[in-house]
């Protein structure tokens, strides 16, 4: 596979970034977003007193993990 020259160049610049998506996170032992957002939750306590309707709104994909940080 021949990488192309543009990709090169924007390395040697340092502008490249690279974006690896939860399938390769994961792999690497971390957690899911849904994961992260219930340990969120979990971090919250009784500072956030709607944290177990919201994990359940995650568990049954009622809300969406974005959904449920823009809440609290």
């Amino acid at each position: 596979m021949e990488i192309p020259k543009s990709l090169i160049e924007k390395m040697n610049k340092n502008q490249l970034v690279i974006f690896a998506g939860a399938g390769l996170s994961m792999n690497a032992g971390l957690p899911s977003w849904i994961d992260l957002i219930n340990g969120i939750l979990d971090d919250l306590g009784d500072k956030e007193p709607k944290k177990d309707k919201y994990k359940d709104a995650l568990k049954d994909e009622i809300m969406t993990p974005l959904e449920v940080l823009n809440k609290i």
